[in-house]
């Protein structure tokens, strides 16, 4: 059995999710479409 050192696999997608969505919004863009957007990439 493998030691669990692989936990950051895990929380990869949630950190995309939560860098994107504290960059700014770009111009043209809604806030919502935004985080729709951060959670696609993730």
């Amino acid at each position: 059995m493998k030691p669990s050192t692989e936990w950051w696999r895990y929380l990869a997608p949630l950190a995309v999710i939560a860098i994107i969505a504290l960059l700014p919004v770009p111009a043209g863009l809604e806030n919502h479409t935004w985080l729709y957007f951060a959670v696609l990439l993730a």
